[in-house]
């Protein structure tokens, strides 16, 4: 071989590695177009979130504010409150300042009397004869 088509080979193997050089950039730059464009429809779809989101986050802000409003007026209170008892008298005591009356009450559930009456019989009954009766 002389050194023209040595020369050759040197330029055609040039070539040839040029050209792969160049398929493999054009792959990594259509592999990062792809991924740019599925980036931006990820954006796209968490703003239209972020949005519905917000929109959703002032909605329930309008409906709460006179709850927030109540629990305000309130915080002083329930931040020295330590156990229930002490609860239930500040609740007390804050109603009565005003005048107000508390129509809510405890009531405890008492047990079934002794002589109790039979709702079929309508008369006083002891246990023994509600059973026997079929009361």
């Amino acid at each position: 071989m002389n050194s023209k088509q040595i020369a050759c080979g040197l330029v055609v193997l040039f070539v040839l590695m040029f050209i792969q050089a160049t398929r493999w950039v054009e792959g990594l730059r259509t592999k990062m177009q792809r991924e740019a464009e599925a980036a931006l429809q990820a954006e796209n779809q968490a703003a239209m979130t972020l949005s519905r989101e917000q929109s959703q986050l002032l909605d329930l802000r309008r409906q709460s504010a006179g709850l927030m409003g109540f629990l305000k007026t309130w915080q002083p209170y329930f931040e020295t409150i330590d156990t229930p008892q002490s609860a239930e008298v500040n609740f007390t005591m804050r109603v009565k300042k005003p005048n107000l009356i508390n129509l809510s009450h405890r009531f405890e559930r008492a047990g079934v009397k002794e002589n109790a009456r039979c709702q079929a019989c309508s008369g006083p009954t002891s246990r023994s004869r509600m059973n026997t009766r079929g009361c």
